[in-house]
């Protein structure tokens, strides 16, 4: 990990992202994605003060909502229930920035300090490593290594008879020319697709950071 200038960002309520074309996906590089009850997140890898949450609820898929990060990177994304957890840096200092999502709103939680900094420790504690590898087994770095077609439901209190899952369709085997598409999909019990919101789209990836 490098060492970054400190810069913070104050956290604003959610807003809403600007008005969504059906067709265009929300990111068109790799991202940060994870599902939890009731909604999904996404985020660029990296450098970012933006998440953004898509809820699902008894009206169905919602528009998506931008949420700023008070912090200079973010290393990691998971969701777990209700609850978002972001692992980012302030210059070389580490914390977990938690979120509440609830169908009125997303609140943010008490940041979590991991009491670790580059400048006084430069070797990451075993205690510290073990907390920052479970961000990396629960959010999914969309691109990366991904093989396959597969679906996530996302769970909820919807509508009787509907279901929402998150549906990955990759193309092509060479890592230059993979091709993926990450769709949020509103279904009923017999699988007719009656509502979709693209999240990801990759026409060409090349793996690694």
């Amino acid at each position: 990990m490098k060492k970054y200038t400190f810069a913070l960002l104050w956290f604003t309520a959610a807003s809403a992202v600007g008005a969504q074309d059906p067709g265009k996906p929300l990111f068109e590089d790799r991202a940060w994605l994870c599902v939890g009850t009731g909604y999904v997140a996404l985020m660029p890898i990296g450098f970012s003060q933006s998440l953004t949450v898509i809820r699902v609820g008894a009206t169905g898929i919602e528009t998506p909502e931008a949420v700023s990060i008070p912090a200079r990177e973010v290393h990691g994304l998971q969701c777990m229930g209700s609850h978002i957890e972001l692992l980012v840096e302030d210059g070389d200092h580490f914390s977990v920035l938690p979120f509440n999502v609830q169908q009125g709103g997303i609140r943010q939680e008490q940041r979590e300090d991991l009491d670790w900094s580059l400048s006084r420790e430069p070797a990451m504690p075993s205690a510290i490593e073990r907390r920052t590898e479970a961000f990396h087994g629960i959010g999914v770095e969309a691109g990366a290594g991904m093989r396959g077609d597969w679906y996530v439901q996302v769970y909820g209190i919807y509508s009787p008879g509907h279901l929402y899952e998150v549906h990955y369709v990759q193309r092509g085997v060479n890592p230059a020319d993979i091709k993926l598409e990450v769709t949020l999909l509103e279904e009923t019990l017999s699988r007719k697709v009656v509502g979709s919101l693209p999240l990801i789209k990759l026409d060409r990836f090349i793996g690694g950071q």
